[in-house]
């Protein structure tokens, strides 16, 4: 299972939490979800990453494109890392979030 960090802003030095649902379950219950995640890993070329946060997510309104930095995690160990290269709403308002 992945768990997701931002470190919001450029000067940011603690990651917050987006996703966690194993070293963290009681973040789902305070609003920490995500929906339609997946991560793309490539070499010698820049990976993708997207997911989707509700409008109840407690960082629906921070995370912004060019100064927002995404960390994906299994198991404690770094497996993607990017910066959030777009955000659009969707039809229910919930916030697609691309990373490249």
């Amino acid at each position: 299972m992945y768990s997701i960090y931002a470190y919001i802003g450029l000067d940011s030095g603690a990651a917050e939490l987006v996703y966690d649902p194993i070293d963290n379950p009681a973040s789902v219950e305070k609003g920490y979800v995500i929906t339609a995640g997946s991560f793309i890993n490539r070499i010698d070329s820049a990976g993708e990453a997207s997911f989707t946060i509700p409008p109840s997510h407690p960082l629906y309104n921070s995370l912004h494109k060019i100064k927002t930095h995404i960390v994906i995690k299994e198991g404690g160990k770094v497996v993607w890392y990017g910066r959030v290269f777009s955000t659009r709403r969707d039809f229910k308002n919930c916030k697609v979030i691309t990373c490249e």
